[in-house]
C-alpha cells in the first residue's frame, strides 16, 4: 500500500514537472509571437515590406502546421470578389487618365519646341538686323564724316552737339550759307505757292459774280 502511493506520488511529480515545461515553453511561444506580430505590423503601410516581415518572423510559428482544407465563407468571397474587381476598374481607371495626361505633356512638349524654335529663329532675325542695321549706321557715319570735311564742318558726335552753342558759334559760316541756300529754295516755293492762291481765288470771284448774275436773270 505504502509503495503504490510512493509510485503514484513520483508519477504525480513527474507529471506536473512535465506541466511545468509545458507552460514555461508555450509562455515562450506567446511572448516570442507577440514581438514577431509587434514587428510585422510596423510595416503596415508598405505591402511589400509587409509580406517579407511575415515570411521571416510569422511563418517559422505555423511552418510545422499544415494546411487546413476548409471551405471558404461565402461572405468572404464575395467581399474579396467585390474588391479585387473595385481595384481592377481602378487600375484601369489610372492607366487610361495616366495616357491621357501623357498625350497632354507630349502636345504642351511640342508645342513648347515648337515655340522655342519660332523664338530661335526670330532672335536670329534680330540679330541680323541688328548687324545690318550696325553696317549702314557705320556707312553713314562715314558719309557724313565725309560730307563734314567737303563742307569744312566739324562733325558733332552726339545730337545734343548740333544745339551747343560751341559748336554752332565755331560751325556758324558754313551753317549761314547753307542756311541761305535752303531760305532760297524755301522761297521760291512760296512764291509758286502765292501765285497757286490768288489764282484760285479770282476763279472763285468769277464763280461767285456769274451766280449772282443768274440769280438775277431769275427774279426779273
Amino acid at each position: 500500500m505504502v509503495e503504490d502511493l510512493r509510485v503514484r506520488q513520483a508519477l504525480i511529480a513527474k507529471a506536473i514537472a512535465t506541466n511545468r515545461d509545458i507552460i514555461r515553453n508555450n509562455d515562450t511561444f506567446i511572448n516570442n509571437f507577440k514581438n514577431a506580430v509587434y514587428q510585422v505590423v510596423q510595416y503596415t503601410d508598405d505591402h511589400q515590406q509587409l509580406k517579407i516581415a511575415v515570411n521571416q518572423s510569422l511563418f517559422g510559428f505555423i511552418s510545422d502546421q499544415k494546411a487546413k482544407n476548409s471551405d471558404v465563407n461565402p461572405n468572404i468571397k464575395q467581399e474579396y470578389e467585390n474588391q479585387k474587381k473595385f481595384l481592377e476598374n481602378s487600375m484601369h481607371s489610372l492607366k487610361k487618365r495616366l495616357e491621357i495626361e501623357s498625350q497632354i505633356h507630349k502636345a504642351d512638349h511640342l508645342q513648347i519646341m515648337t515655340d522655342n524654335m519660332d523664338l530661335i529663329q526670330k532672335i536670329g532675325d534680330v540679330r541680323l538686323n541688328i548687324k545690318k542695321l550696325t553696317s549702314s549706321k557705320g556707312e553713314f557715319d562715314n558719309e557724313y564724316k565725309q560730307l563734314c570735311t567737303k563742307n569744312g564742318i566739324k562733325p558733332a558726335k552726339t545730337i545734343e552737339d548740333l544745339e551747343d552753342s560751341d559748336w554752332l558759334r565755331e560751325n556758324s559760316k558754313v551753317l549761314g550759307n547753307v542756311r541761305h541756300i535752303v531760305r532760297s529754295q524755301d522761297d521760291e516755293t512760296l512764291y509758286h505757292l502765292r501765285n497757286e492762291r490768288e489764282a484760285r481765288r479770282s476763279r472763285i470771284e468769277m464763280l461767285r459774280q456769274n451766280m449772282e448774275e443768274l440769280l438775277q436773270e431769275q427774279i426779273q
